[in-house]
C-alpha cells in the first residue's frame, strides 16, 4: 500500500528497517561479542532518541555458539550404557541437533510371514503410545520445537528427531516412548495401512526403487533376508496385524542392537537422556542378524516406459571390510551425474550421449555389500547402454588407472566424506550406520586417511575381485532390446 511505502522510503523508518535486519545479523553471527563496544557497528547503527544500542539492548545473548577453542567439530565420542545400547555423537557445534535410534530390525530380520513389519512399523515409528495418542504425540512434538520422522532399511528401523541442541533430551524422549510403549492399536493399524498403501502408489512409479529392489533380488535371491522386498507388499498390508507388529518388535528390540547417534549434541547429554529412556530396555534376546550370501543372478521387470533402466552389481565391499576406502576411490573413478571428469561423467557427455544417465554405486550392510554401476536410456539403446556400464567395470580391473585419475577420484571421495560428516542427517546416519554394523563409527579425518593410502594397484585389485564374485543384471522398463546376463558374463572373466 502507498501508506506502508512511504514509511518504509522515510530516513527514519528506513533507518529502523536496517537497524532490525543488521540486529538480526548480530544475533545469529558467531563471534560477534554483543556486550562489549564495536565501532563498525555503532556507525552501521546509530541509536536515536531514547533508542539503546543493540549491543546493550541484547547484553547477555552469548557471544558464539561455543568458546573458540571448540568451535572446531569435535570428536566422536561413544558410550556403551549398561544394558547394551550404543551411544554415539559427534558435535560440530551447530544450533540445530539431530538425533536417531537405529534399531537392529530392518528388512533383512524379518521372519517367514513377517515381509513388510520393518517398513510399516518405520512408517508409523511415532504413532499412538500407551501414554499419548498419535494427535498428542504431533501436537507435544511441535510445542517443544522437535520434527519427529522414522524410517527403515534392510539392516533398520530408524527413529529421528530434529531440534535446537535444547531439546536434545525431548527428542530421545520422544523416541524412547515410542519404542518401548508402541501402543499397535487396530484402528490406528488399519489406517496406517491405508497410508502406506498410497505410498506404495508412490514407490511403484519410480524407477529408481524399482531397480534397486531388482538388484538386491538379483544379487542375493528374492527369497533371502537381504534378496526380498524393503518394503510392504500391497497384498500383505492385512496381514500386518497388531499381534504381528507388537511380537516382531518384542523379538527384534533389543538394546545390544539399538544405537542412539547424535548430531551437534554434548554427548553427556545424550548419554543421560538415552539412560533414562531407554536404559530399561532389554537385551541378549534378539540373536544375530541372520545372514546372506551373495549368490548373483538376474532380474527383468517390464514396463510401460519407453526407457530401459540397468544396473550391474556385483559383491562389494561391506561396512566392516578392510577396503571401503578402495570401494570408495572406484566409486569416485566411474563416477557419473555431474561427475565430468569421472570415466562415466565423461563418456555421458562424449560418445556415449545416448546415455540418459550412468553412475557407480555402492551399497555397504555389516556382512556384504554391493558395488555397481547403473544407467538409463531410451529401450532401443538397451544393448549400448549395457556394453557402457559393462565395460567401464571390466576395463577398472584389467588396467590401472593412471595417477592423475586416481588422485581426482581421491580428493572426490575424500570430499563426499567430509562433506556427509559436516551434514546434520547425513553424519548422524554415516555414525548409527557404522555403530550398529559392529565397524565402530570412524572419525572423518581417519576415513579420508584411509582413502590417502589407496594406490592406483589397490583399485584394480578391488575391482579384479568385484568381476571373480560374479555379476548380477537387473533391467527395468522397457527391456525388449536389452541382453541377458548369460550374453554378457564371458566380459568378466
Amino acid at each position: 500500500p502507498a501508506s506502508r511505502r512511504r514509511w518504509r522510503d522515510s530516513p527514519t523508518q528506513a533507518a529502523m528497517l536496517a537497524r532490525s535486519a543488521l540486529s538480526a545479523a548480530v544475533i545469529g553471527r558467531r563471534g560477534l561479542r554483543t556486550t562489549a563496544a564495536n565501532p563498525i557497528l555503532d556507525a552501521l547503527l546509530p541509536t536515536g532518541p531514547g533508542q539503546s544500542s543493540p549491543l546493550e539492548e541484547f547484553a547477555g545473548t552469548p557471544t558464539s555458539a561455543a568458546p573458540a577453542a571448540a568451535r572446531a567439530a569435535g570428536a566422536v565420542q561413544t558410550t556403551r550404557l549398561a544394558n547394551g545400547l550404543t551411544v554415539v555423537s559427534r558435535d560440530a557445534h551447530a544450533a540445530a541437533a539431530s538425533v536417531a535410534l537405529y534399531v537392529g530390525a530392518g528388512s533383512r530380520h524379518e521372519a517367514r510371514g513377517e515381509e513388510g513389519a520393518a517398513h510399516f512399523m518405520g512408517r508409523m515409528a511415532f504413532g499412538s503410545t500407551e501414554s499419548r495418542t498419535h494427535f498428542r504425540v504431533v501436537r507435544d512434538a511441535e510445542a517443544a520445537g522437535v520434527y519427529l520422522s522414522g524410517g527403515a532399511t534392510r539392516e533398520a528401523i530408524v527413529f529421528a528427531g530434529e531440534g535446537g541442541r535444547d531439546e536434545v533430551a525431548d527428542m530421545v524422549d520422544f523416541i524412547g516412548e515410542a519404542v518401548t510403549q508402541p501402543a499397535f492399536f487396530p484402528w490406528d493399524v488399519k489406517e496406517w495401512a491405508h497410508t502406506i498403501e498410497r505410498d506404495l502408489d508412490t514407490l511403484e512409479s519410480n524407477p529408481d526403487v524399482a531397480v534397486s529392489e531388482a538388484i538386491h533380488a538379483a544379487a542375493y535371491g528374492d527369497s533371502t533376508p537381504l534378496g526380498h522386498s524393503l518394503f510392504a507388499r500391497r497384498d500383505r498390508l492385512g496381514a500386518l496385524s497388531p499381534d504381528l507388529l507388537r511380537a516382531y518388535a518384542a523379538r527384534t528390540f533389543d538394546a545390544s542392537r539399538m544405537v542412539i547417534a547424535a548430531t551437534n549434541a554434548d554427548h553427556a547429554a545424550v548419554v543421560d537422556a538415552a539412560t533414562e529412556a531407554l536404559g530399561g530396555v532389554a537385551s541378549g534376546h534378539a540373536g544375530a542378524a541372520p545372514a546372506s550370501a551373495y549368490t548373483g543372478g538376474e532380474v527383468r521387470v517390464a514396463g510401460a516406459s519407453p526407457l530401459v533402466h540397468v544396473a550391474l552389481a556385483f559383491e562389494g565391499a561391506s561396512l566392516t571390510g578392510s577396503d571401503v576406502a578402495a570401494a570408495a576411490v572406484l566409486r569416485a573413478l566411474l563416477g557419473g551425474g555431474e561427475a565430468g571428469a569421472s570415466r562415466l561423467g565423461a563418456a555421458v557427455r562424449g560418445e556415449h550421449s545416448y546415455a540418459l544417465s550412468a553412475a557407480a554405486f555402492a551399497t555397504a550392510y555389516s556382512d556384504t555389500g554391493l558395488f555397481g554401476v547403473y544407467g538409463s536410456a531410451l529401450g532401443a539403446d538397451a544393448s549400448a547402454l549395457t556394453d557402457l556400464l559393462s565395460g567401464a567395470v571390466a576395463d577398472a580391473a584389467r588396467v590401472a588407472a593412471n595417477a592423475d585419475d586416481v588422485a581426482r577420484a581421491k580428493l572426490a571421495a575424500k570430499a563426499a566424506i567430509f562433506g556427509a560428516a559436516e551434514t546434520r542427517v547425513a553424519g548422524r546416519d554415516l555414525l548409527g550406520n557404522a555403530a550398529l554394523s559392529g565397524a565402530g563409527a570412524q572419525e572423518p579425518s581417519a576415513a579420508a586417511a584411509a582413502v590417502d593410502k589407496v594406490s592406483a594397484e589397490d583399485v584394480k585389485k578391488f575391482a579384479d575381485r568385484l568381476l571373480r564374485s560374479g555379476a548380477s543384471l537387473a533391467v527395468v522398463g522397457d527391456i525388449a532390446s536389452a541382453p541377458r546376463l548369460s550374453s554378457i558374463a564371458g566380459r568378466f572373466r
